[in-house]
């Protein structure tokens, strides 16, 4: 019971993980791009993208090891099962 709890523990976690920066906002892209030339807009969408994946990162982390560790629970909660299946059938 306690490895079927830690499995849903760990799938929950790896679905709650908050909201993700999206960067650059395209209405604010729009606004840039009329006042600044290409090459400033260029630089400034590299820029925005690279705050969103350093934003995300930590994130991203964190889903990981959760999608780990409920892959590497699958198996264990298995075999606990079958045991379970083979003692109530004995």
């Amino acid at each position: 019971m306690l490895a079927y709890l830690t499995l849903l523990y760990f799938t929950y976690q790896a679905y709650q993980v908050g909201e993700w920066s999206l960067r650059p906002q395209t209405e604010l892209m729009r606004e840039r791009a009329r006042e600044y030339s290409e090459s400033e807009i260029y630089w400034w969408t590299a820029k925005q993208f690279m705050q969103s994946v350093e934003e995300n990162g930590p994130k991203l982390i964190q889903k990981g090891r959760a999608v780990y560790w409920t892959v590497a629970l699958l198996p264990v909660e298995f075999v606990l099962f079958l045991v379970a299946t083979l003692a109530a059938l004995s």
